[in-house]
């Protein structure tokens, strides 16, 4: 069983949030991006696997011309063998200085406090008569839409307001990078939807709340 935890598969190091994940140590593999919930430059992708025989059962091909003698390199773990790239750069550096120098806790509270930003917007989205969640909150994003009470439900009114309300949100996200996007989270066509993501881009402690969409 393979579990895609690119986004939202850090979120397992939060102490307040590992209840959510509950069974995922049954999995055969799972994959995350750091440079979406762990704060890293962008790229970088993370495979973390029981059996790594099964990658070089996948990926390896034997070919003369590409032999290392590991006894003279000091090092037996070839990646061309365990992955579609043969040719590659050292992308996990930046992932690795990171967990050093500012370990789990950091990675935990921050993460947590991301997921504690998201519900305290849905608090502030439900408490307000305009607005109403188009999806529950579980981690650090928050969907909701504007829905005044005047809101046109049918007809040609409805999506003439649709249009305007949906033009209203590309403005809102063109440009420098915002803290919303637009969102369809059902899948139907919902005026004025937006995703809020909710990020913190550093572990020192004096993190300034930000979003970013993606």
């Amino acid at each position: 069983m393979h579990v895609d935890g690119a986004y939202g598969g850090p979120a397992v190091i939060a102490d307040a949030l590992r209840p959510l994940f509950d069974g995922i140590e049954h999995a055969d593999s799972i994959a995350f991006d750091p440079h979406k919930w762990m704060y890293t430059p962008h790229s970088g992708g993370c495979v973390l696997v029981r059996d790594e025989r099964l990658l070089q059962a996948a990926f390896d091909a034997e070919a003369s011309y590409v032999h290392e003698d590991t006894d003279r390199v000091e090092h037996d773990i070839d990646f061309a063998r365990l992955g579609p790239q043969f040719s590659r750069g050292f992308q996990a550096l930046k992932i690795w200085v990171s967990l050093l120098a500012h370990g789990r806790r950091a990675y935990s509270e921050r993460i947590a406090h991301d997921a504690a930003l998201a519900r305290y917007l849905a608090a502030r989205v439900r408490s307000h008569p305009s607005f109403e969640l188009s999806a529950p909150v579980t981690l650090s994003i928050c969907c909701f839409r504007y829905v005044p009470e005047d809101l046109p439900t049918n007809g040609p009114e409805a999506a003439a307001s649709e249009n305007y309300l949906s033009q209203r949100a590309s403005t809102l996200n063109s440009g420098p990078p915002r803290s919303a996007s637009p969102a369809e989270p059902s899948g139907r066509r919902r005026p004025g939807g937006q995703r809020a993501d909710l990020l913190e881009h550093r572990l020192d402690g004096r993190a300034v709340p930000t979003g970013r969409s993606r």
